[in-house]
Formats: structure tokens, sequence, C-alpha cells
């Protein structure tokens, strides 16, 4: 038979460098140093079981150069690589290729099948103690290599027994289990709470043992993932806190675990999977585990990465990329290939609510050249393709109207009072029939919006746009009902909810985003805020997005720039709200999730890099620096990011 290895690690270059040195017909995938040293002296295995093993002819490929098609593939790469391995997956495998996932990693057989269905995906664990010692080179520590897979469904198919007789013949013990996810679960109550307890204190697993505090946190870690398999209806047949204690009693005093090296070194390790998972899954099956949740918050925890209600959406988690324009539209303002990708991209990656960049309503209210509009039907069919990518990953995304006002990027902008903008134009004050223009134009492009499959609207009243500047004393001089009193200056965005409203349905969700300071007589406009959240509030808006007038003007260690204000607010409201700026991490994510804001937007450090959820979740920190070139590039050079390659 023709094995693949994917992922030359300490595992899977051990299983494959011992059916290699059988003379078993065994490729690799490998990349980096490590690839490039195989290629050149071939694999070579120290093995405290067999001894020093030197396949010297090994046969290394990185993803790209592999094209045969193997009857067997041990997938053997963490769990933060799956997304890069599946595509590769589907490539080479055959519907009758049997995929058995060697990961640390619960359930990942499962999560596999449902991702590429048409093939054909056991599920397994290991029982090793190796990792790559120097590029081309594993080393195998200990008496125990014993590998187990199975079939979820507890039927066992010929070529089990033909793998089985390989690895055996190879020096490997093995076990085909007739309840693989009983099996895999218990391997996974070991292999977690070691990796929770090492990277909380910080120690070896010998440190670890001998300290009568630490091994009982880790025994306590252990008896957590017993009641949560009692609850998930896996129950374990054995002793589990007796046995893992056993297991570290047994493991090298200088051991640690990969998790832990991962996260020394800065990169992506497996946190979200060993242990982030755990409390999630706790929660699902409702299950105390509070040494799980104390370490876990230790490390950027927090409800933000659990599923929500918002009104009659579910959404994954509380997380949500903020308007953003993304500057790669078509020059029409219609949807562009590039953009779809991007909403993939986040829909893909964990963002729990995508909100649009801005899409005026009014052709006087465009901000920039070819932004997207949404003021005629010509631009519903790319709206649907945005919607419905975003729907195939199972995410939600809600639309933001807007008009751009005194900032209109128009021969003739308008705002409401006669005022000098940024842009060095005269804004003329609206009429009142203009004014009955615009509130039906906001009617009508929620009403596109709801025809292409947008989950919600979002209303944009920030950032010195035409209902920024009606919400702004200094930009709203009018002397009719419009201006003045606070009540005044929110009448005209009042009436573009109840006007969007009228359009869309009841049930429907309209969310806004407002300015949560001013830059003139700010003490004052805080008064001003709370009077403009509770209107909202009784108008029925789903959530409030804070943001700030002066958010460009922050370093880049700055964070978190207007919770102060927003938990003020928050506390006198039962409308949730939303704050962005100044969010680069899950300790970021937390503080603003224990300050009572119920949601958490990222706009900048989305932009840097659309997958970045998954990153934090992985440990990773976010490349973002606050230098806000992402709002010229794409006019200037036609990138987004400053650590973007630039696209031909």
């Amino acid at each position: 038979m023709k094995y693949l290895i994917v992922g030359t690690g300490g595992t899977g270059g051990a299983i494959g460098g011992f059916l290699a040195a059988s003379g078993k017909d065994v490729s690799f995938i490998a990349r980096g140093s490590h690839l490039e040293a195989i290629r050149q002296n071939g694999l070579v295995v120290d093995s405290e079981l067999r001894g020093r093993l030197h396949i010297e002819n090994a046969q290394a490929f990185d993803m790209e150069s592999y094209e045969d098609s193997p009857d067997v593939i041990f997938v053997c790469v963490k769990g933060y690589s799956m997304d890069e391995v599946c595509p590769f997956l589907r490539r080479v495998a055959r519907p009758d290729t049997m995929i058995v996932p060697i990961l640390n990693v619960y359930g990942t057989g499962g999560k596999l099948a449902v991702r590429m269905p048409g093939l054909t995906v056991a599920d397994g664990c290991v029982y090793i103690v190796s990792y790559i010692s120097a590029p081309g080179e594993i080393t195998q520590k200990g008496p125990l290599f014993r590998v187990v897979y199975g079939n979820r469904d507890s039927s066992c198919p010929d070529i089990f027994y033909d793998i089985e007789s390989d690895l055996r013949e190879s020096g490997i013990d093995v076990i085909v289990s007739t309840n693989i996810i009983r099996d895999a679960f218990q391997k996974f109550s070991c292999v977690s709470p070691m990796a929770a307890a090492g990277v909380f204190f910080q120690n070896t697993m010998g440190e670890i043992r001998e300290n009568p505090r630490k091994r009982a946190v880790f025994a306590s870690l252990v008896g957590e993932i017993g009641q949560l398999a009692q609850a998930m209806g896996i129950p374990f047949s054995t002793d589990v806190v007796q046995e893992n204690l056993e297991i570290l009693d047994h493991s090298a005093p200088d051991s640690t675990t990969s998790m832990q090296r991962d996260l020394q070194k800065g990169g992506p390790s497996e946190i979200n999977e060993l242990l982030f998972e755990v409390v999630r899954l706790g929660k699902r099956y409702q299950v105390e585990l509070p040494t799980y949740e104390m370490i876990a918050k230790s490390m950027g925890y927090s409800e933000a990465l659990e599923p929500m209600w918002l009104g009659n959406l579910q959404l994954r988690n509380h997380l949500v990329r903020s308007a953003t324009r993304d500057g790669v539209e078509n020059e029409d303002g219609t949807v562009s290939e590039r953009q779809l990708q991007i909403m993939r991209t986040f829909a893909s990656h964990e963002v729990g609510m995508i909100i649009t960049g801005h899409f005026y309503v009014h052709p006087q209210g465009q901000a920039s050249p070819s932004q997207n509009g949404i003021y005629d039907g010509r631009f519903l069919p790319g709206m649907r393709r945005m919607t419905d990518v975003v729907h195939m990953e199972e995410g939600c995304i809600v639309a933001q109207l807007n008009h751009a006002g005194g900032n209109a990027d128009v021969e003739e902008p308008v705002a409401p009072s006669e005022r000098v903008y940024s842009k060095g134009r005269l804004a003329r004050a609206l009429t009142r029939e203009e004014m009955d223009e615009i509130r039906e134009c906001f009617a009508e492009g929620a009403s596109r919006a709801y025809q292409a499959g947008f989950d919600g609207v979002q209303i944009h009243m920030a950032h010195d746009y035409l209902l920024g500047e009606f919400l702004t004393p200094m930009m709203n001089n009018r002397t009719d009902e419009y201006g003045g009193s606070a009540e005044n200056r929110f009448r005209f965005c009042a009436e573009i909810i109840e006007a969007v409203r009228r359009a869309t349905s009841e049930s429907f969700p309209i969310l806004v985003k407002i300015n949560s300071n001013v830059q003139a007589n700010d003490r004052q406009y805080e008064e001003d805020l709370l009077y403009y959240l509770q209107q909202m509030e009784s108008l029925g808006v789903a959530a409030a997005e804070l943001s700030g007038c002066d958010f460009t003007k922050k370093s880049a260690n700055e964070r978190t720039y207007y919770l102060e204000r927003a938990a003020r607010m928050q506390q006198q409201l039962s409308m949730p709200l939303i704050l962005v700026g100044g969010v680069r991490s899950l300790q970021d994510i937390a503080k603003v999730i224990d300050a009572g804001i119920p949601m958490v937007s990222l706009s900048r450090p989305l932009i840097c890099q659309g997958d970045l959820i998954p990153r934090l979740l992985s440990g990773e920190r976010a490349r973002c620096i606050s230098c806000n070139q992402c709002f010229a590039l794409p006019r200037t050079r036609g990138i987004r990011c400053v650590f973007h390659v630039q696209q031909r």
C-alpha cells in the first residue's frame, strides 16, 4: 500500500519513519528547512524503541509538488493547520483512500468528513513522545508508541487490518478501535490537561508532578474532562484520573507540551482546540469546569468566543467585522470578485457578524470613487452574490447604509447646515424636500439589502457623515425642528430608522453606528449620546456600535479607546452595544466583555489579516500597527495594507 504522511513532525515523522524503515512505500509532506534537510540527507528517526533509523531516500514533498494518489493518508498536523490541509486532501485522495487524522484535537475526523463529502475519513489518536530535534531529524522517547484508529460508526473495513499489519511489522503498537469516539476522547483527557497545566504554570511535567498543588490542578483538569465525557454520553470505562496521573508520573521529567513550546515561540498553537474548546463544550453540555475556565480566562478566553443571539440572529460568537470600505470595488460601484473573496475569508475564519463597507443610498452621498452603491437595482446581483458567499460559510452579514453628507466626493455636497468640510468644499444646507428624498433613499436601500439576502442593516451615524453631522452640535446649526436640542438633532435619524423598519419587516435587525465622542463640548455630548441611545432602544434598534471621532489619531500602543464611556452607556441600556477601536488581542476582547459590553468589533486588524480571529485563538499576535495607510493604499497601490503583496 502507498502511505502518505501529511505533517512530518514528531508524530508523523515517527509513524512514517518506522513504516519506511520496514520497507513500506511512504511519502512525506513537510515544509521549510525540515523538508530541505529530508530531501538532501534523508529522514533520521532517533528512537528508544528501534534505535537510529535513517531513511536515506525518503520521498519528501511540499503540498504543491505532491502528485500521487495514496491508499492511506495519516494526517499528523496541528489543529490550526486544517484549513490549509483540506484542499490538499481533496486533491490527492481517491474516494477509497483511507484518511486517518492523528491529532491532539478531539473530533477531527468527524469535522473533516463534513468538510470533505465523498472521501473516506476515519478517526484516530496516538500515544507517543516525539519531536523534531533538528531539521530532518525526529527523536522518539520512551517505550510507548501506540496508534489507535477506527470508524465513528464502529465498522472495521478490511483496510484497517492491512494498516494494522504494516504498523505492527514496523514496531508500532496498534489498536483497531470499535469505539473510537470514546478512545479518542480518553486520549484527549490526557493531552488537554497536560497542555492546560503546562501553559498555566510554565513548568515541565516533572515540576508539575513533584509539586502537590500543581499535581492537584492537573488531577482536577482530568476530573473535569471525565465529567464532560459523562455529559456527552461517552463515559470512560476506567479511572481516567488515576490513569493520567500514572502517565504524568512516567513522563520524561524535562518534557513540556507542544502547546507550551509553540506559545513560547510566539507562533500558532492549539490553545483554541485543547483549552478553549473544552470550556465551550462545558457550556454546551452545562457542565461546571471551574479549573478549565480559570486557566482559559488567564489566557484571554471570554464569553465573546461563545455563540450568541442578536434578536433573531444566531451568531457563532460575539465578534464583529466593523464596517470598513474594502477599496477594491468595481469602478462602477458594484461588488467585485476581490470583495467576495474578502467576505468569504471573514465568514470562514470565525467572524461572528460581518458588516459591509458603507453602501451609499443616494448619488449625492457618495464618499469616494468606486464606493459600493445601493441606490439602484443594478447593484442587487453583486450583493446577492456577496450574501450567498457568506451564507455558504454559515456566516452572518449586515449591510451598512450611508450618506456622506458634507464629506461627499461630489460637486455640490449637502449637510445639515452650510459649512466647509474636510474635502475643502462648501456644503450647502439641506432643504426639507431633500431630507424627505434622502429618508426615502435610506428606506429603499434597506429594502434592496433585504431583497439581496442581508441579515440586517446598519445605519451609519458616525464619522462626520450626514447623520453624524445632524447629531453633532458643532455641525448642526439648523433653527428648525431638526437642530438645536438633542431631541431635534436626533429627529431625522429617528425618522430614517422608522422608514427603514417600514421598508423591511418587524423582525429584520436594524443596527446603528454612532460616535461615542465629539471634538467640541464632549462632556455635554455624553448626555446627548445617552439620549440618542435610549431613543434607538425605544425604536427597536437591535444593537448600536460605538466608534469615535478621533480613532485615526490614536497611537499603536493605545487600546480599547472608547471603553469607559461605552461601559457607562451600557449600564443604562438593555439594547446591546458593540465597541470598536483599539482591539488587538484576546485580552482586549476580554476587557470589553468584562466591562459589560456584549459585542466587540475589529476593523483595521481585519484589513491586515482577514483570518485574524483563528490566529488570535491560536495564540498569535495581531500584525496591525494602526498606521492608517489602509485608507489610501487601495487607491495608490492597489493593496489594502502595508503588509500585503500588491496584486497584479
